[in-house]
């Protein structure tokens, strides 16, 4: 900031506006002439912006508050295991999706004579989405078996990696029977249109995306549950790393799981936000979860259900035990204190090989666990038994055929959005258009948790241009800080100012705001949070805006309100009297048009480029969460679209 001179000005913005009278800057300062010398100075350092945002987010965690009596805690564990179910998981699905018991299609036995027998099956996660799986079941006919429920994480290969079948193999040649589905995006359901970012496209059409990974899992319990050799009583769930996620989450939720064991898969979120490895994919950090439970929550629901967490020393992938384990296993031990079940709720370190793993040493820890608390009368050899080499089937022996037509994360969403009904949008002018207006303004308003953001000091460092002037700017405000860049030629004044924004953040508006300035124009490059040059993680920030839309709140609602304090005080302070804001991309598009759109007035035009008539166009395109994540907001086709904005935005 050495380089920044502050303009002392009493607070104002669009919340409450207060005209002042200020120079632009202080005195000319020496710097770079040209374009890129101007980026130089304006862009924000990663590290400064990720601190910034780790002192937002941290405050909007919720900690685990475990009561003083076993009476009172059940009764919260059941209120919030509700919930989540209710509001984080399955809000908003359709009756025709949990309808019904399971339809489960047996396909091919693999008998193999090593004492269990694979059977190859699919089954409905939700009508027209089959998923593949194996079953693996010991020889004969003995009932009243444990059961296991096998996950794996995010590897491609899913359900046929070597240590997910040594494991099923394993529990089998034990006497237990384990199912192990197919994860959605892996193994036989990858591809793009099961990419578990594009579960975001189910969010705007008003469902739960996290629907599909939770009811993807409960379909393959019922199948174990209702197994006719197995006992209910006794079933366990485990699996590496997106498995522990899966395994942690759904143990949680569904209590029919009755030993738990979740590996390398779930951590604190506050060790996450400083820990950007650990965050996860969108499924493991769904929009508003924070405000109902952090994992803390969710594993203290275990109890007082037997579970280990495994963790391993050092794991180069996420959730290293060292950082991990006393954020996640200590705030949770007073809730098994409660059941007097402290025992039951242990950890396990592994160190060889201590990567990110489920080899050997963890999959013995979790055959003996099983073995304590489900076969105690039958103890197990503590090893692992030997696999042949012949038993670990390839990929073409174990795929599970699926419809040709199997439905899709993609083509799910696309059907709940293309029902939504859309009203008529009345004429600009018309008796119809301003209540219309209002109406629409307050669901968006609404549906984005908006709130204005008001700048409080303004530093710049100004240079001089061949008798024009650039300028880097800082627009302090409670919470964030706003970086922006403008050239303004010889002659050009304030009142008409021209604003760009580019999904490519300040980089990718250098060029923009070069062409308008060499139309005589006052040229003004805005970086709202999360876009290049105000970005906690240069070129891919979209981890750290969807731990923000975990809190509730909305990394749109914030980055339209930048913007829109950017614009007020050029109008304020400097006495603009025209504003256009210029946006390349579908994210810096729909910033533009919200700003314009709650602030009816503050922005005189916004002219668009590459942005498409509607969201269903980008749902259609394949639009990527890790590219745009401010563009994906729970219901928000069910309120309003691109079309209805850019009536709003004049």
């Amino acid at each position: 900031m050495s380089r920044f001179s502050l303009v002392n000005m009493r607070a104002f913005g669009i919340a409450g506006r207060v005209l002042v009278a200020v120079s632009l800057c202080a005195a000319p300062l020496a710097g770079g002439q040209s374009v890129d010398g101007l980026l130089e100075r304006a862009v924000r350092a990663d590290a400064e912006v990720l601190v910034e945002v780790q002192a937002y987010l941290h405050p909007r965690v919720p900690p685990l508050e475990v009561p003083d009596t076993l009476e009172a805690w059940e009764a919260e564990a059941t209120a919030l295991r509700q919930q989540f179910l209710d509001e984080i998981v399955m809000k908003g699905v359709p009756a025709s999706w949990t309808e019904g018991p399971v339809k489960v299609e047996y396909l091919e036995d693999l008998e193999n004579g090593q004492g269990y027998r694979i059977r190859k099956l699919r089954y409905e996660a939700v009508p027209g989405m089959w998923i593949p799986a194996l079953l693996y079941e010991p020889d004969g006919d003995a009932t009243n078996l444990p059961g296991v429920l096998n996950v794996n994480g995010h590897y491609g290969e899913g359900k046929v990696r070597p240590e997910e079948q040594i494991r099923c193999i394993n529990f089998a040649k034990r006497g237990v029977i384990d199912i192990h589905p197919e994860w959605i995006g892996m193994g036989q359901l990858s591809g793009p249109d099961f990419d578990h970012g594009r579960s975001v496209y189910l969010d705007a059409a008003g469902v739960r995306g996290m629907s599909l990974f939770y009811l993807s899992l409960k379909r393959a319990l019922d199948i174990l549950d209702t197994h006719p050799r197995v006992d209910p009583a006794r079933l366990a769930m485990s699996g590496l790393s997106g498995g522990g996620w899966q395994t942690a989450v759904y143990s949680a939720l569904d209590e029919r799981v009755s030993v738990i064991v979740p590996v390398a898969g779930h951590g604190a979120v506050g060790v996450r936000i400083d820990h950007g490895a650990d965050i996860g994919d969108y499924e493991q950090l769904p929009l508003d979860m924070l405000t109902v439970a952090d994992y803390t929550h969710l594993t203290a629901l275990f109890a007082p259900r037997p579970a280990l967490l495994i963790y391993n020393e050092k794991d180069e992938c996420c959730f290293a035990a060292p950082r991990t384990l006393p954020a996640i296993f200590d705030p949770v031990v007073p809730v098994y204190s409660l059941y007097g079940a402290e025992n039951s709720f242990r950890y396990h370190v592994n160190h060889d090989p201590g990567t990110h793993n489920y080899e050997a040493d963890n999959r013995i820890q979790f055959y003996n666990f099983v073995d304590e608390y489900l076969v105690p009368d039958a103890e197990w050899d503590g090893g692992e038994l030997p696999v042949a080499e012949e038993e670990i089937l390839p990929v073409e022996h174990t795929n599970a055929e699926l419809p040709a037509d199997n439905k899709s994360i993609v083509s799910l969403a696309l059907e709940l959005a293309r029902a939504i009904e859309r009203g008529p949008i009345p004429a600009a002018g018309s008796a119809e258009f301003a209540p219309w207006a209002r109406e629409k303004r307050a669901a968006l308003a609404e549906l984005l948790r908006y709130a204005p953001i008001r700048v409080h000091t303004v530093a710049c460092d100004l240079a001089s241009d061949q008798g024009g002037l650039s300028a880097a700017y800082r627009f302090h405000g409670a919470d964030w800080t706003i970086p922006a860049m403008a050239i303004q030629p010889a002659g050009a004044g304030f009142r008409d100012a021209h604003l760009v924004l580019d999904d490519g953040g300040l980089p990718g508006a250098k060029e923009r705001i070069a062409a308008i300035a060499g139309e005589g124009k006052l040229a003004v490059g805005v970086a709202p949070l999360f876009q290049d040059g105000n970005s906690p993680r240069s070129g891919s920030s979209w981890q750290y805006a969807m731990l923000l839309n975990a809190t509730g709140e909305r990394a749109l609602a914030a980055q339209a309100a930048q913007v829109a304090a950017v614009v007020d005080w050029f109008k304020m302070a400097r006495g603009a009297a025209t504003v256009t804001v210029h946006a390349r991309g579908v994210e810096s598009g729909l910033i533009a048009l919200v700003a314009a759109a709650l602030h009816p007035g503050l922005i005189d035009a916004v002219e668009t480029a590459d942005i498409p008539e509607s969201l269903i166009d980008v749902m259609e395109s394949r639009g990527k969460y890790s590219s745009t994540p401010s563009v994906y907001n729970f219901g928000f086709l069910q309120r309003v679209d691109f079309a209805e904005l850019r009536a709003m935005a004049g």
